[in-house]
């Protein structure tokens, strides 16, 4: 007789991503007010209203924030020398004596929305968008990891799935935005909460009934992720192009010459139709603001001017993937240096010389040592020499395809640039840890008896250490947030958890 599940079995497990999900919530929350929780810390930012700013223009019916430039600025011969920093807002677009944002508009346009519905009139620090969009992709990323276990072959232990999950959550390089909740995360903790949740869309119309809504929010998503960081646009449409082509694969034997019928004109359309709806509508909104489809703002950008190249490549390569961890013996153990040296000390190997122009000032640190569970990444090459039929897995190789073009196309701007953040590495981590998660169930599903045990301790240890890795600069931060905004419970941390030798 076959077995059959208890159902207490599914509220089991619905039970524990509760419980789950409020403890990452908390924990969240104490990073993101330095341990405060009743309010939002003060991060020596001109204005930490951004998005509300621009909220509230668009509430009164215009498309400028309702920041209004200092009257000086507007008296100067060339407002945008970085002379006249005394009187600017920083990182403000000024253009035509009004001011704008030059990230994507889809927070501002969602918290005027909801700042609408429910009637909320004060505004909504920066740092409140921040923790919503981290905890959006965190819950996103527990329906996408859940939903690869289910359809992958073999299926993951179901501690793996959890512990790889948790790998998603608490590993760098959320918790160090988390630690300055400002404008410049909310952006890009938007785009990853959009991002996380147009592929966990995107994989439910693969491989579970191909229902004409999971496509349908797949392109909304992809939309939104674009709408929140525009840098993100290219790969969202590459994505929903591949989606398109995969979807036709399926239904048809042969992808070309196409044969649109009935089904394949509704995938289009439930694809196409969402995407280049929300897209057109903030290009159509960027010619209403600046005259040009294509200008965000960036040209009248109230800052450090962009610059972009594929000079920068090999450089930002390098300081993204391997520059060293930096640790002390006390809290946060691990830290984000800033380098304040002129010229600037680049940390470049002597054989890969620095690029003119290229400014290195910002703390950074490469994820392949922040973050040891990324080597599971290579576990598939691994696989495929010891067993061909793991390596044939054609729903496996189709989600690797799909993470691995997402966290490739989302690196190249960032690289581009003539200069590299940490914070940047959100851009492009969600897809990579993922596919670190299947890295680490192939291996799982290779070895048997003894040898299982290598692997589960493989898979737990370098997952254990990169969620400390992560917690630790939760502690850290940008600019060091949590040490300055609230010293008294850093300095107490510190005191209970110093791990210096005692001098004698």
């Amino acid at each position: 007789m076959q077995h059959v599940e208890p159902p207490r079995r599914s509220w089991s497990g619905a039970l524990g991503l509760a419980l789950a999900l409020v403890s990452i919530t908390a924990y969240y929350l104490f990073v993101s007010t330095a341990g405060q929780f009743d309010h939002w810390p003060d991060l020596g930012i001109d204005h930490p209203y951004f998005y509300d700013s621009q909220a509230e223009g668009f509430r009164a019916g215009h498309l400028y924030t309702t920041l209004e430039p200092n009257p000086e600025l507007l008296r100067r011969p060339d407002p945008y020398d970085l002379r006249n920093i005394d009187v600017w807002y920083w990182d403000y677009s000024l253009y035509r004596e009004h001011l704008y944002l030059y990230w994507g508009l889809a927070p501002a346009m969602l918290l005027a929305a909801i700042k609408s519905l429910l009637r909320i009139d004060s505004p909504v620090n920066d740092g409140l968008l921040v923790l919503t969009f981290s905890l959006g992709r965190v819950l996103a990323g527990a329906g996408l990891i859940r939903l690869l276990a289910r359809q992958l072959t073999p299926r993951p232990p179901r501690w793996s799935v959890w512990l790889g999950w948790l790998v998603f959550a608490l590993a760098h390089p959320t918790p160090f935005l988390l630690a300055r909740p400002a404008v410049y995360e909310a952006a890009l903790s938007g785009g990853a909460c959009f991002s996380t949740a147009a592929l966990w869309a995107a994989f439910a119309w693969l491989f579970e009934p191909a229902r004409t809504w999971r496509l349908m929010a797949a392109s909304v998503c992809l939309a939104l992720a674009g709408t929140c960081r525009p840098s993100l646009l290219p790969v969202a449409a590459l994505i929903l192009l591949l989606l398109l082509g995969l979807g036709f694969r399926r239904s048809r034997e042969k992808l070309w010459p196409p044969r649109l019928g009935r089904p394949e004109l509704r995938w289009s359309a439930a694809a196409l139709l969402p995407f280049g709806t929300l897209v057109s509508a903030h290009l159509l909104v960027n010619q209403l603001r600046f005259g040009s489809w294509t200008e965000f703002g960036v040209r009248y950008q109230l800052g450090a001017p962009f610059q972009m190249s594929v000079r920068y490549v090999a450089a930002n390569l390098w300081h993204y993937l391997f520059h060293v961890l930096e640790w002390y013996c006390q809290l946060p153990f691990l830290f984000a240096r800033w380098t304040n040296t002129l010229p600037p000390n680049h940390d470049l190997p002597s054989w890969l010389p620095a690029p003119d122009h290229y400014r290195a000032v910002e703390p950074i640190v490469g994820v392949l040592s922040a973050v040891p569970f990324l080597w599971l990444s290579a576990a598939p090459l691994l696989v495929s020499l010891v067993t061909r039929s793991a390596a044939r897995d054609p729903r496996a190789r189709v989600v690797r395809i799909l993470l691995g073009v997402a966290s490739a196309m989302a690196a190249v701007p960032v690289l581009m640039l003539f200069s590299f953040s940490m914070r940047y590495e959100a851009e492009f981590m969600s897809p990579l840890l993922l596919l670190a998660t299947l890295g680490g169930w192939s291996l799982l599903g290779l070895w048997g008896g003894r040898a299982v045990w290598l692997a589960r301790l493989l898979y737990a240890g370098l997952a254990g250490l990169s969620v400390l890795i992560g917690v630790t600069y939760g502690f850290s931060g940008y600019f060091a947030s949590f040490g300055r905004v609230n010293p008294s419970l850093y300095q107490s941390l510190q005191q209970q958890l110093d791990l210096c030798p005692r001098r004698r």
